[in-house]
């Protein structure tokens, strides 16, 4: 019974030595997995800031982008109307707005109508020959044209 006892303590001794090296190789695992996460993490840390950096830099051209295009169409806008000006000053003695051809009496409009093709003319030449208006972002094409005179034409009678 002695040579029992002593196998079962045998026994114990290596299971609870086996448990020991378990316990310690399972702790050992867990500071491995933790080390990967923090790691992870600080990967992720890195890569979510450069993210936000790359966002930020993309708005910001974004935003300069849309600065040149809206100074350009204002620039394109401010040499349409000076062409347009300056031929109806040549041509009418005076500057009409869209809205002011709308307003026009009887009298006026027939004198307005009796110039308009003179007028029409006279721009289409400047539209060709001018340099201004001949600038690659001007776009001096005839539809642009149309849309400009069509503006100034009077509509009905």
């Amino acid at each position: 019974m002695e040579a029992e006892a002593e196998a079962q303590r045998a026994r114990d001794a290596r299971s609870a030595t086996e448990a020991e090296a378990e316990r310690a190789e399972g702790e050992a695992r867990a500071a491995k997995r933790e080390a990967a996460a923090a790691t992870a993490a600080e990967a992720l840390g890195a890569a979510f800031l450069a993210c936000v950096a790359e966002a930020k830099a993309a708005r910001d051209a974004a935003a300069a982008a849309r600065a040149k295009y809206d100074a350009a169409e204002a620039d394109r806008d401010r040499v349409i109307r000076d062409a347009v000006a300056a031929v109806q000053q040549s041509v009418y003695r005076h500057t009409y707005a869209p809205a002011d051809v709308a307003a026009l009496d009887a009298k006026a409009e027939k004198a307005y109508r009796k110039k308009f093709p003179k007028f029409e003319k006279a721009l289409r030449k400047k539209w060709k020959h001018d340099a201004a208006l001949s600038a690659p972002y001007v776009v001096p094409d005839e539809a642009a044209l149309v849309v400009v005179l069509g503006g100034l034409e009077v509509k009905g009678s």
